[in-house]
C-alpha cells in the first residue's frame, strides 16, 4: 500500500524492479493518493481522496475494520492502549460523513479493507508532502492506530 507517497518516482531503480516483481508475482497494489501518480495504473486499487482529508479516510477504514471486526482480538488485547477509546470515536461519525469529506465511499473502504486482510503479509508506505499539507500532523494520527 502506498498512501500518498510515490515510492518509484522518489527512488527508482530497486525499488522500480522490486513492485515489478511483486505485481508479476500476484501481489496486490493499493494506492491512495489524490493524483492517479504512474504507479496507480498498475494498482489493484487506486482510492483518491479530497486532498488534507486523509486523517477522515483513515479514520473511516479503522471504523469498517472494527465494525466487521477485521482485527485480530489476541494483538490488540495484548499490543495495544486505547482501543475501547478509539472504538467510541468511530462512532461519533457515519460513513455518510467520511464519504462527504473525503469523497470515498463505504463500498471503497470496503474493497481496500478485503485486499488489505486477505493479503499477507502485508507492507505500508506513506507520506505527505509538508509543503502541501496544511493538516500534517493531524492527518499523521490515525496512522498511528
Amino acid at each position: 500500500m502506498l498512501w500518498g507517497n510515490n515510492q518509484i518516482e522518489l527512488m527508482g531503480g530497486f525499488i522500480r524492479e522490486g513492485f515489478r516483481d511483486a505485481l508479476l508475482g500476484g501481489a496486490k497494489l493499493i494506492v491512495i493518493d489524490p493524483k492517479q501518480v504512474d504507479i496507480a495504473k498498475r494498482a489493484s486499487l487506486w482510492i483518491a481522496p479530497r486532498p488534507n482529508t486523509d486523517g477522515v479516510l483513515a479514520m473511516g477504514i479503522i471504523k469498517y475494520l472494527i465494525e466487521q471486526k477485521l482485527y485480530d482480538d489476541e494483538f490488540v488485547k495484548n499490543w495495544t492502549v486505547g482501543f475501547e477509546e478509539l472504538k467510541n470515536e468511530i462512532g461519533t461519525f457515519t460513513f455518510e460523513d467520511v464519504e462527504r469529506i473525503s469523497w470515498i465511499s463505504k463500498e471503497t473502504i470496503r474493497k481496500f479493507t478485503d485486499i488489505l486482510v486477505t493479503q499477507s503479509p502485508c507492507a505500508s508506505s506513506w507520506g505527505t508532502d509538508w509543503r502541501k499539507a496544511s493538516m500534517l500532523f493531524s492527518n499523521s494520527e490515525p496512522y498511528s492506530s
